[in-house]
C-alpha cells in the first residue's frame, strides 16, 4: 500500500454522493499532483507464463461468450474493484456493487447526450468544455467499455519491445497501458500517460498512480503550445487514439508528436470523422483533418490499417517514422 494516502476529490455545491455527484475536477487534479510525486511506487510486472494464462483465459471466455456475462454478473471483478476503490476513496461516493454501477453508468450517460455546439476560442474554454460535472459520465462509459474489452489492442504484443518508451497521448483511462498492464507487463517498458485535466484522466491517475515505470503529463491550459514540457527525451511508440477530432489544432499536435518520436519509432493512431463538429468534436478537428492526414502520410510508412486521406473516418493505423 502507498505510504501517502490518495487525496479526496473536491465536491462542488449541490448534488449528492451517488446519482448526482459533482466534482471540481481541476482542483482535484491539482490535489492529486502531490500524491503522485510522493507515493511509493510498486511493480506491476509478473512472469510471461502468468500473463499468457490470463490472456488465454480471456480469449477463451470471449470465444464462448462467457466473458461479458462474467463482467455483468460480478464474477469477473478486477475492473469493478478498481472502480469501486476510486469511487469510494477518491470521490467519497456511497458504496456500490456491480448492479449499482450499471444503473449509474446509464444515468450519467444520459446527461452526456446533449450534443450541442460548444465554443473553442481559447485553451480555457477548451478545458471548461471537458470539466463540467456531467463529464464524469465519460469515466463510467470508458470503465464499462474496457471491462468488456480489456484487450484494447491486439497489436501491442507485436510491436512492444523490451526497453521501449511509450507515450499514450490523450489517454483518458489509458486503455493501451491497461492492455499492457493486464497481459504484457513481463516486457519491461517505460510509459508516459498524457491528457488534459479531465475526469477519465483523474481516474487513470488514481488507478495507475502507484505503478512503477509510469509517469503522467497533465496538459493544463498554459501548456497547449508545448504539451510535453518537462518530459524530456524521445519515444519509441506513440499512441493517439480517438483524440485528433477533439483537438483545436490537430496538425500542430501531429507534428509536435512526430518530432518526439524516435527515428524508426511507431505511431499508433486513428482519426474519427463524426460528420459535424458537435459536442466535444472541435471545429479545428474538422477543418484541419485533411492537412493533418497529409502530414502523417508524408512522415510515416503505414503498415497496419486502411489509411486514406479524405473525409472518411480513419480506423486504427500503425506507421513507422521515416
Amino acid at each position: 500500500m502507498s505510504e501517502v494516502e490518495a487525496p479526496k476529490a473536491t465536491h462542488l455545491e449541490g448534488g449528492n454522493y451517488f446519482d448526482d455527484i459533482r466534482i471540481d475536477i481541476q482542483k482535484s487534479i491539482l490535489d492529486q499532483d502531490l500524491w503522485l510525486r510522493e507515493t511509493k511506487k510498486r511493480t506491476v510486472r509478473q512472469n510471461a507464463l502468468l500473463n499468457y494464462l490470463c490472456l488465454s483465459g480471456y480469449v477463451l471466455a470471449k470465444k464462448i461468450r462467457l466473458h461479458d456475462f462474467m463482467v455483468f454478473s460480478g464474477l469477473k471483478r478486477q475492473w469493478f474493484e478498481e472502480f469501486r476503490d476510486y469511487w469510494v476513496h477518491s470521490l467519497a461516493g456511497r458504496p456500490v456493487e456491480v448492479p449499482d454501477f450499471l444503473q449509474l453508468q446509464f444515468l450519467y450517460r444520459t446527461r452526456l447526450q446533449d450534443a450541442h455546439e460548444l465554443s473553442w476560442n481559447n485553451p480555457d474554454e477548451h478545458l471548461a468544455n471537458w470539466q463540467t460535472p456531467a463529464n464524469i459520465g465519460a469515466t463510467f462509459n470508458f470503465v464499462r467499455k474496457y471491462a468488456l474489452r480489456p484487450l484494447a489492442s491486439r497489436h501491442l504484443h507485436k510491436i512492444l519491445k523490451r526497453g521501449m518508451r511509450v507515450l499514450e497521448y490523450g489517454c483518458g483511462v489509458a486503455p493501451l497501458y491497461r492492455t499492457y498492464r493486464n497481459f504484457w507487463n513481463h516486457i519491461e517498458a517505460q510509459w508516459v500517460l498524457a491528457d488534459i485535466p479531465n475526469f477519465p484522466f483523474h481516474y487513470a491517475r488514481h488507478v495507475y498512480g502507484e505503478d512503477k515505470g509510469v509517469d503522467f503529463a497533465c496538459i493544463t491550459e498554459d501548456l497547449f503550445g508545448d504539451p510535453l514540457k518537462g518530459i524530456s527525451g524521445g519515444f519509441d511508440l506513440i499512441s493517439i487514439q480517438e483524440v485528433f477530432e477533439h483537438l483545436d489544432h490537430p496538425r500542430f499536435i501531429a507534428e509536435y508528436l512526430i518530432q518526439r518520436l524516435n527515428k524508426g519509432g511507431l505511431f499508433y493512431f486513428d482519426y474519427i470523422n463524426p460528420g459535424t463538429p458537435e459536442g466535444h468534436d472541435t471545429p479545428g478537428g474538422a477543418s484541419e483533418r485533411i492537412e493533418t492526414l497529409e502530414y502523417l502520410r508524408a512522415q510515416l510508412d503505414i503498415y497496419v490499417g486502411d489509411f486514406q486521406v479524405g473525409e472518411k473516418s480513419v480506423g486504427l493505423c500503425i506507421g513507422r517514422k521515416k
